[in-house]
């Protein structure tokens, strides 16, 4: 089974990360869809795609042959958005989402959706970690290692406070 899983990944944290290994224990191959990828440096975006690609690569554990990393730019339309996914994204079976909204219109398709298990969803989520970065707190817990390592390569850190400020 081919499995499509959509992100924005502002940042990758380690709620991502669980719901990838889970999906990987089903599927046979993930397509990951780096949502917003064109959008950077902004308050809900500050991690270009090219920043998120990295942090998801380095993340991973599970054979690069078994998941490829995708851009899926904003459309502004929510019918255009999913026929644009379908067309541009490579053959999969199912989506994973937990979010209300793509359920909705992925199944207005006829695509085939499922949820994914939330993992401590109430302090794993990227609003939380772009805070704790924000506010000066230990936000390297809710995420790997790895993407910690891109945040201070990016100085991930600053940039958020900037933004914020500005």
């Amino acid at each position: 089974m081919r499995v499509l899983f959509v992100g924005r990944f502002q940042p990758f944290h380690l709620g991502h990360l669980k719901a990838i290994e889970y999906i990987s224990r089903v599927a046979d191959f993930i397509i990951i869809g780096v949502g917003s990828s064109q959008e950077k440096n902004t308050l809900e975006n500050p991690f270009s795609y090219k920043e998120r690609r990295e942090m998801i690569e380095r993340s991973l554990k599970i054979d690069k042959s078994r998941y490829s990393i995708v851009p899926i730019p904003d459309v502004g339309n929510d019918a255009l958005w999913v026929k644009s996914i379908i067309e541009m994204m490579p053959k999969f079976d199912v989506i994973y989402t937990n979010s209300p909204h793509e359920k909705k219109i992925f199944r207005e398709a006829r695509l085939q959706v499922r949820n994914i298990p939330l993992f401590k969803r109430s302090h794993l989520n990227a609003t939380e970690v772009r805070r704790k970065l924000s506010g000066g707190e230990n936000w390297q817990e809710l995420v790997p290692k790895e993407t910690a390592a891109v945040i201070r390569k990016v100085d991930g850190v600053k940039r958020i406070v900037r933004l914020i400020t500005s």
